[in-house]
């Protein structure tokens, strides 16, 4: 099956998965995070503003798949990256790789 950015959507739980972890480093890294889920894949994307590096150890993934799971009741794939620029940013930066024509106000 073939995962598309646009098959995601807005996690509404993901402050929820956020109260859930208890480890200081890991709540840290994920501090302005947002997620989003792809129900058909089993998916939960992750964009968080801080360096992902302790996130991608076997502890600090481990927390935050537990975090998943106890949210949701069963595991997701998760994948996180480290993003700089703003929702907003992001998007213009996108319609602009597809050639729309984009006015920032």
């Amino acid at each position: 099956m073939e995962i598309r950015s646009e098959d995601f959507v807005p996690c509404d739980k993901w402050n929820e998965v956020l109260n859930e972890i208890t480890n200081p480093t890991i709540s840290n890294l994920l501090y302005n995070s947002e997620a989003f889920i792809n129900e058909k894949a089993n998916a939960i994307y992750v964009i968080a503003k801080n360096p992902l590096n302790e996130l991608r150890t076997r502890q600090g993934h481990f927390i935050l798949d537990s975090a998943v799971r106890n949210v949701f009741g069963r595991p997701y794939k998760i994948c996180a990256r480290e993003n700089k620029n703003s929702p907003a940013e992001e998007l213009i930066m996108k319609a602009k790789r597809s050639g729309i024509a984009v006015e920032k106000e």
